[in-house]
């Protein structure tokens, strides 16, 4: 099948459809205002491409390459990125309402969330070592069998994190966050 390309294009204010997006490749492309929330699967490879302001809420991103994408100011309200491409999966979250994603079984190392809302968000068996949690609320965020090596927690809010089904070494966590970390046992901190 033909495999159409886009290198260095800007779309704005464009709603896309599934058939849009097939067999695309975007290389350094530029997605403003865009509404991806039509297309129930988002297939085809992206390259150091951004997202600004973009709806792609419950897009499931089948067999999708994301290598080098940022999305900042995003809608991504139950996004699957389950059967993202693992080759090169690299991405970053600013100011992105995350609410109910699933990210379970990716590799984020050293991923930055920054002021992103994440509730009820499953990072289950992830790789999130040296993450980064900037003003991040992760209420109800479930974290299971998580490498959380170095990630930072400080001043992210709402998490509750069982140290015991995962992997904490050397995580930051502010003072105000031990209540997260301890709520398994029941402890009243006052």
């Amino acid at each position: 099948m033909h495999t159409t390309i886009h290198d260095d294009k800007e779309f704005t204010n464009k709603a896309f459809t599934q058939d849009e997006l097939r067999n695309c490749e975007f290389d350094n492309c530029t997605f403003t205002n865009c509404d991806f929330s039509e297309a129930e699967y988002m297939a085809g490879t992206y390259i150091d491409c951004r997202f600004v302001g973009c709806n792609l809420s419950m897009v499931k991103m089948n067999n999708c390459q994301l290598n080098s994408v940022d999305f900042k100011g995003c809608k991504l309200m139950g996004t699957s990125f389950i059967d993202c491409n693992d080759t090169l999966f690299n991405v970053r979250f600013d100011d992105c309402m995350m609410d109910y994603s699933l990210l379970s079984g990716k590799k984020l190392a050293k991923t930055p969330f920054v002021k992103c809302s994440l509730r009820n968000a499953d990072f289950t068996e992830c790789d999130l070592s040296k993450a980064r949690f900037t003003e991040c609320n992760l209420e109800n965020t479930v974290f299971l069998h998580t490498n959380l090596k170095e990630a930072d927690f400080q001043t992210a809010f709402n998490y509750t994190i069982d140290p015991d089904a995962n992997i904490l070494r050397k995580a930051k966590f502010s003072l105000q966050g031990v209540p997260g970390l301890l709520a398994k046992y029941g402890i009243i901190i006052e």
